[in-house]
């Protein structure tokens, strides 16, 4: 980044020294800095094509700042006047200790990214769990796979309806979306804030107020209540696209957290754009019913759901649930943007992007 301007007001200054400590600076003033360029590099290193670790680069991490396009208007007592006297000697010795300062901030961004990248490798290589067993099945059990109800309504789920039957999901779809292939969904109110503990850095959070699915009628595969012959007592659904686009509007707040910064929260404004690809979902659901119970019970009772549920001994739960996709594309664009924003902006599509070339390998 170059052409770098930062401005603050300081709305109180205290300084000591400590063979003065009586000699206590007190006042306020304004501070800029203009011209300045900033340099920043991400490296990984890699063991057997896996990233084990992602540093910053030493070689493409400065700042450089130009000691004559530094600003500093103080007032206030008269040891403010002294530093006054004296402010281009302290700016000269401030730009002096730069390279210093940018090690210590890479030093601390290392330490930050160490647990992070630690994470996603292990959570990327990490095998897949294994599906829960179903339990023996027992003669008063509900069957499903000779269930003559259930294979009706396999029939008109996956056949009927499907993905581009005369009502499948694809024309359904189309229909929503006026032949467009998008649809906005107000989220404000429905999904919480995403809270993100950066190490000793600070928070992230992320609210999003508005949703936009995108390319709808690309569905590839619908399967709902399948039953199969080996699982009397399982019934499996799976859902898939081709292609999927989500985006958001949302706005993004980062507190600093370390206790050597002191400063408001950042706050911006942006939407997030993510092309998905091969997105597929599959579940396995148990679920066991005592059948001989609901023959012999009275038929006016079957009404009555509480009663009809304790009657049957109804027991459900997942045996398994898997989410597959990949990610094709990811953009971050800024809603309201400023010069520095502009910066920090392609900042974070540039680390975006690294990431997203570097865990190529391990994304499903």
């Amino acid at each position: 980044a170059d052409e770098l301007s930062f401005n603050c007001s300081i709305r109180r200054l205290d300084a000591k020294q400590i063979a003065f400590p009586h000699a206590e600076a007190i006042g306020k003033g304004t501070a800029g800095i203009s011209g300045s360029t900033l340099r920043a590099g991400l490296v990984a290193h890699l063991t057997e094509g896996v990233p084990r670790s992602v540093v910053t680069d030493e070689r493409n991490c400065s700042l450089a700042v130009d000691p004559k396009r530094v600003e500093l208007d103080l007032t206030g007592n008269i040891w403010i006047k002294l530093i006054n006297a004296i402010k281009g000697v302290l700016i000269q010795t401030v730009v002096g200790q730069l390279p210093s300062i940018v090690t210590k901030l890479r030093s601390k961004a290392d330490a930050a990214l160490a647990p992070l990248v630690s994470n996603l490798t292990a959570y990327a290589e990490a095998a897949p769990p294994p599906e829960l067993p179903e339990p023996p099945y027992k003669p008063a059990l509900a069957n499903w796979s000779a269930s003559e109800a259930v294979a009706v309504a396999d029939y008109v789920l996956n056949d009927v309806v499907g993905t581009d039957g005369p009502l499948g999901l694809n024309r359904i779809a189309e229909l929503l979306t006026n032949g467009t292939g998008s649809l906005a969904l107000n989220a404000s109110g429905l999904l919480p804030p995403l809270e993100l503990p950066v190490s000793r850095l600070g928070n992230l959070s992320l609210n999003v107020s508005l949703l936009n699915l995108s390319h709808l009628p690309s569905f590839d595969e619908l399967n709902l209540l399948t039953p199969s012959p080996s699982e009397p007592l399982t019934l499996r659904a799976a859902a898939g696209m081709t292609k999927l686009g989500l985006g958001a509007l949302a706005k993004l707040r980062v507190t600093p957290g370390m206790g050597s910064i002191s400063s408001f929260p950042l706050l911006e404004r942006l939407e997030l754009h993510f092309l998905l690809d091969a997105t597929h979902a599959s579940a396995a659901l148990l679920l066991a019913v005592n059948a001989s119970a609901l023959q012999t019970s009275d038929p006016r009772r079957l009404l009555d759901l509480p009663c009809l549920l304790r009657r049957a001994g109804v027991n459900a739960s997942l045996r398994a649930l898997r989410l597959n996709t990949s990610v094709l594309q990811l953009r971050v664009k800024p809603v309201a943007q400023g010069e520095l924003e502009t910066e920090l902006d392609d900042a974070l599509n540039a680390a975006a992007a690294f990431f997203l070339a570097t865990y190529d390998t391990l994304l499903p």
